[in-house]
């Protein structure tokens, strides 16, 4: 997954290992746009980064990193860095255990859906003229595209 923060290096973080519960977190950065990387270096066992969703990046410049395990049953996780990727730190789950839930999205939640079904594997991102794009899987039969403009939030 690649993340470029407001100020400093395109970052990128991806996993390694013979399968998904074995997986460790890796980094590498970019100061040229992506054109050479720094070496990878591997992160804290204890933390596997964003999972599927991109990290969010607060004003403090603090990286959000939506992350989740499955060991415990599932759990979902906001991994947080705040010097890009120099120290992390996760708090408690954000879900308890009866409430399984995994892969999530940063984001300021808006409800996208009222109806009962599955909604799954959450992306958003803002584009440069500043509308909010969504896409997630409904009922595991389409793909949902939602526009949603800043000042609606």
């Amino acid at each position: 997954m690649l993340f470029q923060p407001r100020a400093g290096p395109l970052l990128l973080f991806y996993k390694v290992g013979p399968s998904p519960r074995r997986w460790w977190g890796m980094m590498a950065s970019s100061t040229d746009g992506g054109h050479g990387r720094s070496p990878a270096r591997p992160l804290p066992r204890v933390f596997l980064r964003p999972i599927r969703a991109k990290p969010v990046q607060l004003a403090d410049e603090t990286l959000l990193c939506p992350s989740s395990t499955e060991h415990l049953g599932w759990r979902c996780h906001l991994e947080q860095t705040p010097d890009l990727g120099g120290t992390w730190q996760r708090p408690r789950p954000l879900n308890r255990r009866w409430f399984g839930a995994i892969q999530p999205a940063s984001w300021t939640i808006r409800a996208l859906e009222e109806a009962p079904g599955e909604y799954s594997y959450p992306a958003v991102i803002q584009g440069g003229d500043g509308i909010i794009h969504v896409t997630y899987t409904w009922n595991r039969r389409r793909i949902r595209h939602v526009l949603i403009a800043p000042d609606a939030l």
